[in-house]
């Protein structure tokens, strides 16, 4: 796995190099910078090593997005699973607590790059340092998963909300739904969240493209997991969710392109 830091304008003038098309304006500075991180060999040549997992994140299949938040630091994971390569591209932002503006934004992003499939081990820099989040994927049994009793009615109204609104926060999306019931107020007030949102492109157009969305939620009373499904609603839940639907949400979109591609 290798890791680098380097400038938004940097990374966008790598993946435009590696694309193959028009590279955006860039100064000495900027190709210095790659050079200087090992990314570029030279300028306007990349090492090919980088050019080769660069090219992969392009044409990447499944794509997740995630976005975490805790103790005023916003982190933004972008993970584009290939199948020969996983790469991510992390954000960083400091938020207001209590109106979850924007303050500050991070200059550099971090690049990842692994050989194969390491999708959790890339999304878990994003994760908040916290058990709930970061323990490793294991399957928490039906039976000990607790539904919460919530009108399924206010339960898509709210994935509604984030799905045509990438910049709100689902705090911000329950406000705007109206009066909430007890069991949620938890949830409006976390320590901590998670949203992962994934993308699953078909690029022979075989099939439509899928979507999925989760969400958790770490309040002063337990863990939360909000989504659609097999298993919609909102559920209590235990450390090690993540990592598992992280991972059977990649192995399903994994299958399902299979599936597409056998159907050709």
């Amino acid at each position: 796995m290798k890791r680098v830091m380097l400038s938004h304008t940097s990374l966008a003038l790598a993946m435009g190099s590696a694309s193959g098309d028009d590279e955006p304006p860039a100064s000495d500075s900027q190709w210095t910078e790659l050079i200087d991180i090992g990314v570029a060999e030279a300028p306007h040549h990349l090492h090919p090593a980088w050019a080769e997992a660069l090219q992969a994140r392009a044409a990447a299949p499944v794509v997740h997005h995630l976005a975490a938040e805790y103790n005023g630091l916003a982190m933004m994971n972008d993970v584009f699973f290939s199948g020969d390569y996983t790469v991510s591209v992390v954000r960083r932002q400091r938020v207001d607590g209590d109106t979850g503006a924007i303050v500050g934004i991070d200059p550099k992003v971090t690049l990842i790059v692994a050989a194969g499939d390491a999708v959790w081990e890339c999304a878990h820099a994003t994760l908040p340092p916290l058990p709930q989040f970061q323990a490793p994927p294991q399957q928490v049994p039906a039976e000990r998963e607790a539904l919460v009793e919530i009108d399924p009615a206010l339960v898509e109204s709210l994935q509604a909300r984030l799905s045509a609104d990438s910049s709100i926060s689902a705090a911000q999306a329950l406000h705007q739904i109206g009066p909430l019931p007890a069991e949620l107020i938890d949830v409006e007030h976390p320590i901590a969240r998670l949203t992962l949102a994934t993308e699953v492109r078909d690029n022979n157009q075989a099939s439509a493209p899928g979507f999925a969305l989760v969400l958790w939620f770490l309040g002063e009373q337990g863990f939360y997991r909000l989504a659609s499904g097999d298993r919609p609603g909102l559920f209590r839940t235990e450390p090690g969710d993540v990592g598992f639907r992280l991972t059977w949400i990649t192995m399903g979109a994994v299958d399902a392109l299979t599936a597409a591609g056998d159907r050709r």
